[in-house]
């Protein structure tokens, strides 16, 4: 078994404090930390999961660009393709009642 490089600070088995074992450009293996995978975005009304959207941690999601964090269409980032059509559809139908109302 070859050496590995231990790392400093916290040596607990925690979710915060994971590592890996790499091999550095020297050739030597070292003790790289691993940060926590980040969840993946739901949509708001059927709890679809939006895959488009990055998932990440916070901090790192607040990074991303503007396109990694949303879809360019209204309501993109919080909810569903599916969804936001059944919203357009049943919005234009309503008004649509509504037009036909007022004219009789």
């Amino acid at each position: 078994m070859r050496p590995v490089i231990k790392h400093r600070g916290n040596t607990y088995k925690t979710k915060s404090n994971r590592r890996e074992v790499r091999r550095g450009p020297s050739g030597k293996l070292t003790a790289i930390k691993v940060g926590k995978k980040g969840n993946v975005h739901h949509c708001h009304e059927c709890e679809r999961p939006l895959y488009s959207i990055a998932a990440l941690r916070t901090a790192e999601f607040s990074r991303q660009k503007v396109s990694a964090r949303r879809v360019s269409r209204i309501l993109g980032a919080t909810i569903c393709g599916k969804c936001v059509e059944k919203k357009v559809i049943t919005t234009f139908l309503e008004q649509e009642s509504k037009a036909v109302s007022i004219k009789k």
